[in-house]
């Protein structure tokens, strides 16, 4: 599936070198809750801060990034580690 090509494509290589001011613990949690969890986390950061999501839903790999899209977001990209998929974003205007 489209998913599972997504998946294999991310790697292990973090898309920032910049430290996010706040990582969201999303683990165990399925689609919408790991974006809900974002969405109330960017609510305290000023716009340009750096966001970490740790999910493990595979729903996250289409969603986070057109989430990001609607909501004018910049997504940095992804990384992996075994099943926690961790997603980078920069705070937009919204």
């Amino acid at each position: 599936t489209r998913d599972e090509e997504r998946l294999r494509e991310i790697g292990p290589t973090i898309p920032t070198s910049e430290i996010p001011a706040v990582v969201v613990e999303a683990c165990g949690l399925l689609c919408p809750l790991p974006l809900v969890k974002t969405a109330r986390a960017l609510g305290a950061l000023s716009n340009g801060s750096i966001l970490e999501l740790r999910a493990d839903d595979p729903a996250t790999i289409v969603d986070v990034p057109e989430w990001c899209a609607e909501r004018n977001h910049v997504y940095l990209g992804a990384a992996r580690e075994g099943r926690l998929l961790r997603f980078f974003l920069r705070k937009g205007a919204g």
